[in-house]
């Protein structure tokens, strides 16, 4: 990725890119198993499955 150490994805902005229709709990649970160490949750809900959930992901160590 153009040298960035980190990038940051949105729930919501996967689900609408992708074109998904009701998918975003699988959306979230993805998200969430790629998670490694490094990598951080910037943003989450009560049920950890909303268009809002945000995570940073450390890309030097990928």
């Amino acid at each position: 990725m153009r040298g960035e150490d980190y990038i940051d994805l949105v729930s919501g902005d996967i689900h609408k890119q992708m074109g998904m229709k009701n998918r975003m709990p699988q959306i979230c649970r993805i998200m969430y198993e790629k998670m490694m160490p490094g990598d951080e949750v910037l943003h989450t809900t009560p049920s950890g499955y909303s268009s809002t959930i945000k995570i940073r992901y450390d890309l030097r160590n990928r």
